[in-house]
C-alpha cells in the first residue's frame, strides 16, 4: 500500500461538524492502518480534541506525521498530546506551531508544566526527528532540541548501515 495523507484542512462538512462527530471522526484513527499522515492544519481542534489524539497517538501505528499547527490547542491539549506521544513510537514528523487560545488570534502561552510535559515525552520518543514548536520554558525547550537532534542522529546512522 502507498503511504496516504488525511487533509481535514478547510473542508466544509468537518467545519459544520458537531464536536462528538469530529471527536468520532479522530476516534476512528485509532485502528486505521493505511493512513500515514494526519493533516489537521487550521481544523479547529481544540483541548478536547487533543484528548482524541492522544489516543490516537497512543494506539495507531501507521501514522508517522501529524500537522496540528493554527488550531485552539492549550496546556491542556498540549498535555493530552504529550500523554499520547509517551505510549507511540512511530510519529516521525509533528507540527504544533501557531497555536492560538480559543476566541483569539493571539499565540497562546503554554505554561512551563505543559511545556515540560510535551518535552519529557518527546525526549522519551525514540523516532521523532522533526518538531515544530514554539516553547517558551528554557529547560523544556533545550531538552526538546536536544531529543529532536539526537533521533535525526540515529535515523541518519541508521541509513547509512543500509
Amino acid at each position: 500500500l502507498t503511504p496516504s495523507r488525511y487533509v481535514l484542512r478547510g473542508h466544509a462538512l468537518w467545519n459544520r461538524a458537531t464536536a462528538a462527530e469530529r471527536a468520532a471522526l479522530l476516534g476512528a484513527f485509532c485502528t486505521n492502518t493505511t493512513v500515514s499522515a494526519l493533516d489537521l492544519f487550521n481544523a479547529c481542534i481544540d483541548d478536547k480534541l487533543c484528548v482524541t489524539l492522544g489516543r490516537v497517538l497512543s494506539t495507531n501505528r501507521s501514522i508517522t506525521a501529524l500537522n496540528v499547527s493554527t488550531n485552539l490547542i492549550t496546556s491542556a491539549g498540549v498535555e493530552a498530546i504529550a500523554d499520547g506521544l509517551r505510549s507511540n513510537e512511530t510519529l516521525i514528523e509533528m507540527d504544533m506551531s501557531n497555536l492560538h487560545a480559543p476566541g483569539s488570534s493571539l499565540e497562546v502561552k503554554l505554561t512551563a508544566k505543559a511545556e515540560q510535559a510535551f518535552a519529557d515525552a518527546v525526549d522519551a520518543h525514540p523516532a521523532l526527528t522533526k518538531m515544530y514548536v514554539a516553547l517558551r520554558h528554557v529547560p523544556a525547550r533545550d531538552l526538546l532540541t536536544r531529543a529532536v537532534e539526537r533521533n535525526a542522529a540515529a535515523a541518519r546512522a541508521a541509513q547509512r548501515l543500509k
